[in-house]
């Protein structure tokens, strides 16, 4: 699982690279045909699917588990500590400058939940954690046939039927995460529905998937840049997370993952553990987005520079150093600054709450 999520990460970063840095807006603008084209939508194209992968890893070890203040403080301040800090340092480094937008933009950094858009992956999951012992009641009471059916319903309108161009469906990270959460848990508390299916055959519905997947970004590009479709994006069957190729290569992959046997690695453990932190670094604001990758990496400058070979050589190493100096930053926090900040924050917590209950016999009284 560990190995699973660096490599969704790293996904996650490359669909980053395309389109957060401007690079999408100058295909879509220029609407050229090319190898290049081609090659660097194919390249960032799996963000969305990679979300999923990581919702069916937190559902899947989560339903059997309890959320515990540690466990909630562990999150929050990670979130925290990442939105302060790295705000800090663009104003001290003058990369902002303090007038109103800065001081609005920090203050709103101290607020881990300030929106529930479909581009606020970080605030959505945090919403999402609060609602998990509410959904471990209902999947735990649910039999085996009343989980099936909540998942085929759920999955046919939030999915089956995005197919079709004309339906449209307003993504709501949150909801679309419990759906995840459902066949995760399903997964989960009934191993013997897919006790048919070998690893091996797993890892050839992963290889079909994906392919089909890669298929449709295909098919939909040469639609968008030959006939300028409004809605036939080049992403639009594995972006967003609801989907149905997203849905498909993460569940697939998640199944072959999940059995895969290989030895232990502390270095994939270290790294796979800062995976959401790599998350939170590099995708942290839109200064973020603005200082990484237009103003130090300039993807639309090398785009337009280099050939689709050298461009792809060129964005890959970019995703993996900012991948392995994100964890590297990360492992340094979890070492140094976690085991200060975390009881702290725990205490600040329990004090807080005890100090509620006492209230609210008070306030009943009055």
């Amino acid at each position: 699982m560990e190995l699973y999520r660096i490599i969704v990460m790293l996904l996650i970063v490359a669909h980053h690279s395309v389109v957060n840095s401007g690079l999408f807006g100058a295909i879509s603008s220029e609407k050229i045909s090319s190898v290049s084209t081609y090659a660097m939508l194919m390249f960032g194209a799996w963000g969305k699917t990679g979300i999923n992968c990581f919702v069916f890893i937190t559902g899947y070890f989560m339903c059997r588990s309890q959320i515990t203040l540690r466990k909630f403080v562990k999150l929050y301040t990670q979130i925290f500590f990442y939105s302060v800090v790295i705000s800090v340092i663009f104003l001290v480094a003058g990369y902002t400058h303090p007038d109103f937008r800065t001081a609005y933009g920090f203050v709103r950094s101290l607020i881990p939940v300030y929106s529930l858009t479909s581009d606020n992956f970080t605030s959505c999951f945090l919403v999402f954690w609060l609602f998990i012992p509410f959904l471990n009641i209902l999947v735990q009471h649910l039999d085996k046939r009343q989980h099936r059916l909540l998942i085929i319903l759920s999955v046919f309108f939030w999915s089956v039927m995005s197919v079709d161009l004309r339906y449209n469906v307003a993504m709501d990270y949150v909801g679309w995460f419990s759906i995840l959460y459902f066949i995760s848990s399903y997964v989960r508390f009934y191993p013997e529905s897919f006790a048919r299916v070998s690893h091996r055959q797993w890892g050839t519905l992963s290889g079909l998937s994906i392919l089909a997947g890669a298929m449709s970004v295909i098919v939909c590009t040469y639609a968008w840049l030959s006939r300028d479709a409004a809605r036939c994006e080049p992403f639009y069957f594995v972006a967003d997370s609801n989907q149905i190729f997203a849905l498909l290569i993460g569940f697939t992959t998640f199944m072959w993952f999940k059995d895969l046997d290989i030895r232990q690695s502390r270095i994939i453990n270290l790294l796979g553990g800062a995976t959401f932190g790599v998350l939170l670094i590099h995708a942290h604001s839109d200064t973020m987005r603005q200082w990484l990758w237009f103003d130090t990496i300039d993807m639309t400058g090398h785009y337009h520079a280099l050939g689709a070979g050298m461009m792809l050589l060129y964005s890959a190493g970019c995703v993996a150093a900012i991948f392995m100096v994100c964890a590297l930053v990360d492992i340094a926090r979890s070492r140094y600054i976690e085991p200060w900040l975390n009881p702290k924050v725990e205490r600040l917590f329990q004090s807080a709450w005890h100090r509620m209950k006492r209230l609210m016999p008070a306030a009943s009284r009055q």
